[in-house]
C-alpha cells in the first residue's frame, strides 16, 4: 500500500474538513440560502468540466501528480479568496463555484488515477477511516470553537488553516504513471452501457451521491436554524453528530461489513434512514443523528464496488463516465433543492431528495454483489 498517498489523503481530508463542511453554511449567513444553492449547483458543474478538462489533456500529459498538485493549488486559491472576501463572498458565488469546482475536478482526477492502482481498496478506506478519527474529533472542535469564540470572524481563521495545511501536501505523494489512449468522449458516455455490471453499480452509487451531496450541505443549515443561530450549541450538536458517523464506521462498518452479505449492511442502514424519516415533524435531530449513522455505512461500501468493477485498460474513460453521473445527479438534486426552499419549510426541504438514497440501495441490490468483491 502507498503509504504517502494514504498519509497525503488524511492530511487533505483533515484541511479541508474545517472549513468545507462550513462553506454553504458561511455563504448562507452571509446572503441567503438561495446563493448556497446556486454555489451547489455551479460547483457540481465545473468538478465534471474539471474532470472532463483533464480526460482530454490525458492523451498528452499522463503524469497523475500534475492533475493532483494543480487541483490541490486551486483548493489553497479557493479558501484564500473566501477569506479575503469574508462576507461579500457571495457576490462572486460564479467565480467561486468555478475555482472550488475545477479544483475538485483536478484534485480527485489525480487522486483516482492513484487510488486505481492502489491494491486492497477497503483496506485503503479502512486505513483513512482509522487516520480520520482524529479528523473527526478534532475538526468539529476545531471549527466548533473558534467559530463559538470569533464568531463570523471564525471563518476567515478556518479558511486560512486550510490553506496552510493543504499547501504542506503539495509534495507529499509520489506520481503514479498511466496509460491513456486518445480521449473518445463518446466512449467515455457509453462506458456504462458496455459494461452493466459497473453501469449499474455506478447509476446506483449516483443516486446516493446526489442526495448526500445536497443533504450534507443542507444539514448544516438545518442544524444552525436549529440552535437558533448560536453557534455554540451548533458546534456541540455538530460534534456529536461527527462522534455518531465515527462509531459507525469503526465499531459497525469495520466489524460487520466481512462478517455479513456486503447487500445486507447498506440495506440495513437505508431502512434506519427510512424509519426516522417520520420523526422528522418531532424534531430534526432524530433525522440528522440517522443521517450521520446510516450514511458511512451506505455510500462507501457501494463506492468499493464500483471501481473494482472497472478494467484498468480503459481506466480514464471509466472515471469520466463516473464523474458524469455522480456531477449529474448532484446537478439534479442541487436544482430540485433550489426549487423546494420556494415551496417548503424547515427541515421538511429534504424530504424529496431522501428517497434516492433508498432507489440508490435498491438497484444496488439488483446487482447480487459477491461477499468477495468487496475485499479485492
Amino acid at each position: 500500500m502507498n503509504n504517502r498517498f494514504l498519509l497525503a489523503s488524511w492530511l487533505f481530508g483533515f484541511g479541508n474538513s474545517i472549513s468545507s463542511p462550513l462553506i454553504a453554511l458561511f455563504i448562507y449567513v452571509s446572503s441567503t440560502i438561495y446563493y448556497s444553492l446556486i454555489f451547489l449547483v455551479l460547483n457540481s458543474f465545473f468538478i465534471l468540466v474539471g474532470y472532463l478538462m483533464v480526460g482530454f489533456i490525458s492523451s498528452r500529459i499522463k503524469e497523475s501528480m500534475i492533475y493532483y498538485r494543480i487541483g490541490i493549488s486551486l483548493y489553497v486559491l479557493f479558501y484564500l479568496l473566501l477569506a479575503i472576501l469574508n462576507k461579500s463572498a457571495f457576490e462572486f458565488v460564479y467565480e467561486l463555484a468555478a475555482v472550488y469546482g475545477i479544483a475538485q475536478g483536478f484534485y480527485w482526477a489525480g487522486w483516482d488515477i492513484i487510488f486505481f492502482n492502489t491494491d486492497n481498496k477497503l483496506k485503503f478506506f479502512n486505513r483513512s477511516a482509522y487516520l480520520g478519527v482524529i479528523s473527526s474529533i478534532a475538526s468539529p472542535a476545531i471549527y466548533g470553537a473558534i467559530l463559538s469564540l470569533l464568531r463570523g470572524y471564525g471563518y476567515v481563521v478556518l479558511f486560512m488553516a486550510s490553506t496552510a495545511i493543504l499547501t504542506s501536501i503539495l509534495f507529499v505523494v509520489k506520481n503514479v504513471p498511466f496509460t491513456s489512449e486518445k480521449f473518445d468522449m463518446n466512449k467515455a458516455i457509453k462506458m456504462h452501457v458496455v459494461d452493466k455490471s459497473y453501469g449499474l453499480s455506478t447509476i446506483a452509487l449516483s443516486l446516493i451521491a446526489g442526495a448526500n451531496y445536497i443533504l450534507g450541505n443542507i444539514n448544516s443549515i438545518i442544524l444552525y436554524k436549529y440552535a437558533q443561530g448560536d453557534y455554540t450549541t451548533f458546534s456541540i450538536i455538530n460534534y456529536s453528530l461527527s462522534i455518531v458517523s465515527m462509531l459507525s464506521v469503526y465499531i459497525v462498518r469495520d466489524k460487520l461489513v466481512k462478517k455479513l452479505n456486503p447487500v445486507r449492511l447498506p440495506m440495513l442502514a437505508a431502512l434506519a434512514l427510512a424509519i426516522s424519516i417520520p420523526f422528522m415533524w418531532v424534531s430534526p435531530l432524530i433525522y440528522l443523528y440517522s443521517f450521520s449513522l446510516t450514511s458511512p455505512l451506505i455510500y462507501p461500501i457501494i463506492d468499493v464496488f464500483t471501481w473494482n468493477y472497472m478494467k484498468r485498460d480503459k481506466m480514464i474513460y471509466y472515471l469520466v463516465n463516473r464523474q458524469i453521473f455522480l456531477n449529474t445527479t448532484r446537478i439534479l438534486s442541487s436544482l430540485t433543492e433550489l426549487y423546494l426552499m420556494s415551496i417548503m419549510v424547515g427541515s421538511t426541504v429534504v424530504l424529496p431528495i431522501l428517497p434516492l438514497i433508498l432507489m440508490g440501495v435498491f438497484l444496488f441490490i439488483r446487482l447480487k454483489p459477491r461477499k468477495e468483491k468487496i475485499t479485492e
